[in-house]
């Protein structure tokens, strides 16, 4: 009974390294037939959750300007936990902090003993959990987490399967952003020829700025834009550009004195996130600024 007892554990011990060899080949394969990325993370996140036998799971991907993390594919995960982590700050989640920063994986087998994530046992009965970077050249690009009802469910070996799947994604991620940045980059360059032609043809200058105002709506996502000239030191609109002829007057009034700073120091001025996004931007000429430009997003994903 004893040799039957060790032969069916080593066979259990194959088949479940077979599934696990079988998840990291269907990964590989899914990231190399998936188009978008959301649908490549999701298809991921279902093929890993499922070996694991566990339903609740999450990938999410760094903002590195805004420094917070959001949420591309998610499994499981109950409304108010979701709607929790969809997009926060880095610095507000402790695992995805250190997992991030440090370029790490947390495993955490007891939720309820952890100060960091004793949340997750009370309200939703997750007791036990795996969060491993998605790193590309040595460096964080996202956080993949998995979440269990059974305690201590995640082990050395499921660790390291997890962070050999977490590379691939890195990987994988690092390439859709490289290809975003080189068709922004196109994008821009084509809007700028927009504008020179127009520079070309145009006779008056409001057809110059009308054009190029549209142009940076365009290309930054934003909802409104205005070009402002000094004359004789008084700071005076000469166009506006706004989605759908809107104008947010509001807007305009708050950010006389970023206008006043930018103009004063020669240098571009970001207002946070609460601040409706908007921005403010020097025009040069011969070192001196001669116009700015102001833009503003309503709505931030």
């Amino acid at each position: 009974h004893l040799v039957f007892g060790v032969i069916g554990r080593l066979r259990h011990e194959i088949v479940r390294q077979r599934d696990r060899f079988a998840t990291a080949a269907g990964v590989a394969t899914k990231l190399s037939e998936a188009e978008g990325t959301n649908e490549i993370l999701q298809q991921v996140l279902d093929a890993v959750a499922e070996p694991f036998a566990v339903d609740t799971g999450v990938i999410c991907l760094l903002d590195e300007e805004a420094d917070e993390l959001y949420v591309c594919a998610h499994r499981g995960l109950p409304t108010p936990l979701l709607d929790h982590v969809r997009r926060q700050s880095v610095s507000d989640d402790p695992v995805g902090q250190e997992v991030v920063r440090e370029a790490r994986s947390v495993v955490v087998a007891d939720a309820s003993q952890d100060p960091r994530s004793q949340g997750l046992a009370e309200q939703f009965g997750l007791w036990s959990f795996v969060s491993v970077p998605l790193v590309a050249e040595g460096r964080a690009l996202g956080v993949l987490a998995l979440a269990s009802a059974t305690k201590a469910r995640f082990g050395e070996e499921d660790v390291r399967l997890l962070e050999q799947i977490a590379r691939q994604l890195g990987i994988a991620v690092q390439r859709t952003n490289l290809l975003e940045q080189l068709l922004a980059r196109n994008e821009e360059l084509r809007l700028l020829n927009d504008v020179s032609a127009e520079f070309s043809r145009a006779r008056e200058l409001k057809s110059v700025f009308a054009a190029a105002l549209a142009s940076v709506l365009e290309v930054s996502g934003a909802e409104q834009a205005e070009l402002w000239l000094d004359e004789r030191g008084q700071q005076v609109l000469v166009d506006f550009a706004g989605r759908n002829g809107s104008r947010d007057g509001a807007a305009a009034v708050d950010t006389v004195d970023l206008r006043r700073r930018v103009w004063k120091t020669g240098k571009p001025e970001i207002l946070p996130r609460g601040a409706a996004g908007r921005g403010c931007f020097p025009l040069h000429s011969a070192g001196q600024v001669f116009a700015g430009w102001r833009r503003a997003r309503r709505r931030l994903i």
